[in-house]
């Protein structure tokens, strides 16, 4: 598990793998984004916010959380915050859950 507890963390691409949860708790700011590329039962759930207000507008185009070619994966709970881009891509994936996302953008 990635665990981030309530503060502010600046920490920009964050790595993840397969069966692999990442947890914003309540509280959180993450300024980072979430790339994930071939994983399987990754879980991105919390209370907290992915601020994208870092990165520069159409300049540096990063995508809070982008998964390509994944499967059996989790997007609950979060709030996604003034991306540079697009605020949350799934490409050629299957079995995507996304609840309860809140996007301000």
């Amino acid at each position: 598990m990635i665990y981030f507890g309530p503060g502010i963390h600046n920490v920009g691409r964050i790595p993840v793998k397969s069966n692999q949860t990442v947890y914003i708790s309540g509280g959180a700011v993450v300024y980072g984004c979430i790339k994930a590329e071939n994983l399987e039962n990754l879980k991105i759930t919390g209370r907290g916010i992915i601020d994208g207000s870092i990165y520069d507008r159409w300049v540096d185009t990063t995508v809070p959380i982008d998964l390509r070619n994944c499967k059996n994966s989790t997007v609950e709970g979060i709030m996604l915050l003034d991306p540079a881009a697009w605020t949350l891509n799934i490409y050629e994936s299957q079995n995507i859950d996304i609840k309860d996302v809140k996007i301000i953008s």
